[in-house]
């Protein structure tokens, strides 16, 4: 059971025993609907100002519009910093993959939460529902046992979800409502609740690249079917053939818990995912800039030394990362909340940018040589014709992308010269 689910439950007790105080006291510093808190708001006013300052200098470097000529006219320090500058255009660069990250990480959260949001109109009827139930047995006796306490307990928990308003409808604060429902569905209702929950855990095993979750499937599978077929159709007495329903609704309720749990994995594991890439491709370009500075500023040197490959290298793995994650297990990713794949990510990007850097050394070195290759020296790496910059593009991309291949050949290199 979830942390979120437990906290359902507990909102049930209105008498709280004084040994639980500390541990919910910590679960009530956070606010449900989640929000962002003070300092959160304050890291995103600073991030913008900052992403908006650096993307004015970027203009000033590469537009003859110069937005900030009014102000810098007036200050010659302002004049002085917004002066044509290489290494203060790979600082502006810098800033906004940090923004993006930053917003992000910040973000994440919420924007979990919002995907996990039930749709309304499915929470409505479910509502209408409540309001409209009935003992789904009168004679020879009352069923569901306790009939009226049941529909006080149902009554007590739409108000609950009313309460909480439609931002807070995920998947666990919606769970409790329909597994008390359980309890008021006749048998050709109850079946089909129990045949289409099947069909949802199905459809949510089906995404897993683990082996036990088909298993699981099939076990789930197995006890409903038992459950129904514990139901004699040809059962005449209505009281036996209610009773013999008790098995599948005690399944039920639980399915219903299992499918919540999968839905809430894969709704996290798609928004990881998801933020992941749109991280990915938003930086790229911006690394790609960054490795092709000396050649795109307008002060720049035409030549792309070793920090250039470094920045080509990141931009190499990140697009072999980016490659990866459309085939990640979304139920992986959310059970575990993304932490292998976002340290592959920063993993990828240390090692395209070592693998540029070791590719770069081996090719000046004239450890690698060849037709393939560019001429590295101390002045430039362009010839007449430009296809020295376009082989050093097309490594510098290609050591980050396939840097095992940079470290292989780096071990092959050493080994052989001890």
């Amino acid at each position: 059971m979830s942390e979120e689910n437990k906290l359902v439950e507990e909102s049930k007790d209105n008498k709280p025993s004084s040994g639980d105080n500390k541990k919910r006291s910590k679960r009530c510093e956070e606010p449900f609907p989640p929000k962002l808190r003070w300092w959160q708001y304050f890291i995103l006013v600073l991030n913008y100002i900052a992403v908006f300052l650096a993307a004015l200098y970027l203009i000033e470097q590469f537009c003859s519009i110069h937005p900030l000529s009014f102000i810098t006219e007036r200050f010659d320090f302002l004049r002085a910093v917004c002066r044509p500058c290489v290494w203060g255009t790979y600082i502006a660069f810098s800033i906004v993959v940090a923004v993006i990250v930053i917003h992000y990480c910040v973000w994440n959260k919420i924007i979990v939460h919002k995907a996990r949001l039930e749709d309304r109109s499915e929470v409505d009827a479910i509502i209408v529902e409540v309001d409209t139930v009935e003992p789904r047995l009168m004679e020879p006796e009352e069923r569901p046992r306790d009939y009226a306490r049941k529909k006080q307990e149902l009554m007590e928990e739409k108000k609950r979800l009313k309460d909480i308003g439609e931002r807070g409808w995920t998947e666990y604060q919606v769970l409790s409502l329909n597994q008390l429902l359980v309890d008021f569905l006749k048998e050709d209702e109850l079946r089909g609740r129990a045949l289409a929950s099947l069909e949802d855990l199905q459809e949510y095993t089906g995404y897993s690249s683990d082996r036990h979750d088909p298993q699981h499937y099939e076990q789930w599978r197995e006890r409903i079917d038992k459950a129904i077929k514990n139901i004699r159709s040809d059962e005449e007495d209505k009281l036996k053939r209610d009773e013999a329903a008790e098995m599948l609704r005690g399944e039920l309720k639980t399915l219903l818990e299992h499918v919540a749990d999968y839905e809430q994995y894969w709704v996290r594991g798609s928004v990881i995912v998801r933020g992941l890439m749109t991280c990915g491709v938003s930086a790229i370009p911006i690394l790609l800039a960054m490795g092709l500075l000396p050649i795109i500023h307008p002060n720049g040197s035409e030549v792309l030394g070793i920090l250039n490959w470094g920045f080509l290298g990141i931009a190499g793995a990140i697009t072999a990362v980016l490659l990866n994650l459309h085939k990640s297990d979304l139920l992986y990713v959310g059970s575990t909340l993304g932490k292998k794949h976002l340290w592959r990510t920063v993993l990828g990007a240390a090692l395209g940018l070592v693998a540029g850097v070791i590719l770069y050394s081996m090719i000046a070195g004239g450890i690698l040589s060849g037709s393939a290759f560019p001429e590295i020296n101390s002045k430039t790496i362009q010839n007449s014709e430009g296809l020295d910059i376009g082989r050093s593009i097309f490594w510098g991309i290609t050591s980050g992308f396939s840097f095992e291949w940079v470290f292989d050949h780096l071990r092959r290199t050493t080994e052989e010269g001890s």
